[in-house]
């Protein structure tokens, strides 16, 4: 699975939070059911196993009528920008316009996500 990507989403933390990158982890049970059944446990699990410190909501969901409003804000910007399954990245800057998102399959630290981190840092 993609799990092992909260270390590499706590390295890209550590990497930028001093320049101003914000990692918000949103966890959601809509992709698969594989999520703890409570937020608390979700947070624990993560810091427990994968070190993490950046923030993280409560669980929300992600699609359809009970997506939260930032998932049909998402979907509004295009389909291929909604989560298809968990672990999909949105880099948004700092106006608060979606500019980038990355498949489940593109681990948060590869090359091609760090560039597009330092372009909006600049």
């Amino acid at each position: 699975g993609f799990t092992r990507q909260y270390a590499a989403l706590q390295e890209v933390w550590t990497q930028f939070r001093d320049r101003g990158l914000v990692v918000l982890a949103v966890p959601s049970d809509d992709l698969g059911g594989q999520e703890y059944e409570t937020s608390e446990k979700i947070k624990t699990f993560c810091e427990v196993n994968y070190g993490i410190d950046f923030p993280m909501t409560e669980a929300v969901g992600i699609r359809g009528d009970d997506a939260h409003p930032y998932y049909q804000w998402v979907a509004e910007q295009g389909v291929m920008k909604s989560p298809r399954w968990n672990f999909h990245k949105h880099l948004i800057d700092r106006d608060g316009n979606l500019v980038e998102w990355f498949a489940s399959t593109t681990p948060p630290n590869s090359p091609k996500v760090i560039r597009a981190i330092e372009g909006l840092l600049e």
